[in-house]
């Protein structure tokens, strides 16, 4: 039985890493350096790790397609990030300064552009099936659509939760869809089950961008709020203030943020989310997903995907209590 701290799975994910910096080796040593830089601080390895779980559902093993495809879907989230923290105007990423800030917005710009064409490299040298093409491109324009419309929803009070899912559908939850079914179909396993683990991975994306939510309103007071007052400044807001919105000190918080926020004005926006039921409106919503996914990870067939995401479901779902 294959378990997610096995040695397979680590010597995986390990391989997966180097993939993803061997393909950006270039001669030049400035954009060597930067791309160290990127990788010195390593992520969660979320995506390629649901992508390894997810070829575990199938028959055919190929361990250099698994490696190839997980590097290049992490590749092109990296990518994602660095272009995201353009807009965002984030000065950290992972504990160290972002790209942009260390190297110049310009350079982000070209940085995370080449990382999405080394995307493409890997997997025109896998020579992926048309039909998984497809679902990766759909997958990369939902991203990019969902980025689009968040920003066009900038200092919108009026957005509803609903609108609000829709943009994470897009994302986040795209590809933690497209990892999980990816694997699978690489993998030959039936099609039944590939389109299982997507909507799974539809779930999973959506509940890490609510937990990300909620993570704002946890810990200790002087670090908590931090990030979520720079979101307020510039017009993001998640599910907790748009719920709170709709509520009872939803009149205070719309004055407040369209008056021109001062830092009191931060703190009691924050008291009032925390103290209006918005917090746990948000954790329930959690809750359900976790259920829902749960209760469709139960309907798979019995396989190693099947008891690795049971494995893996308690540790995703941990971090918020």
């Amino acid at each position: 039985m294959v378990h997610l701290d096995s040695p397979y799975i680590r010597n995986l994910l390990s391989e997966v890493e180097a993939r993803i910096v061997d393909n950006l080796k270039e001669g030049n040593d400035y954009i060597k350096s930067s791309v160290e830089y990127l990788f010195s601080s390593t992520g969660k390895m979320l995506r390629p790790l649901l992508l390894v779980i997810g070829s575990e559902a199938g028959h055919r093993k190929d361990r250099r397609e698994i490696i190839n495809l997980a590097a290049a879907i992490e590749t092109l989230h990296v990518a994602t990030l660095i272009h995201d923290d353009i807009i965002d105007e984030s000065e950290m990423r992972r504990g160290i300064p972002s790209i942009q800030s260390k190297y110049s917005k310009d350079y982000a710009v070209y940085m995370g552009d080449f990382l999405l064409s080394r995307s493409f490299l890997i997997l025109a040298e896998l020579d992926i099936p048309r039909e998984l093409g497809v679902t990766m491109a759909k997958a990369v324009s939902r991203i990019c659509t969902g980025e689009m419309r968040q920003y066009s929803n900038r200092f919108n009070p009026d957005i509803t939760p609903m609108e609000y899912l829709k943009i994470v559908s897009g994302k986040t939850a795209a590809l933690f869809s497209m990892g999980l079914s990816a694997g699978a179909f690489m993998c030959d396993a039936g099609e039944d089950v590939v389109k299982k683990l997507s909507h799974i991975g539809y779930r999973l994306g959506l509940a890490f961008q609510l937990q990300d939510d909620l993570l704002d309103y946890t810990g200790d007071d002087a670090v908590v709020g931090k990030e979520l007052k720079v979101d307020l400044l510039r017009g993001y807001y998640g599910l907790p203030v748009i719920h709170a919105l709709k509520g009872n000190s939803g009149a205070r918080i719309r004055s407040l943020l369209t008056d021109g926020l001062t830092e009191d004005d931060l703190d009691e926006i924050i008291h009032l989310i925390r103290d209006g039921g918005s917090i746990d409106f948000t954790k329930d919503l959690v809750t359900r997903y976790r259920a829902k996914t749960e209760s469709m990870i139960q309907d798979l067939p019995e396989s190693p995907a099947r008891s690795l995401l049971l494995e893996f479901l308690p540790r995703f779902f941990g971090r918020i209590h």
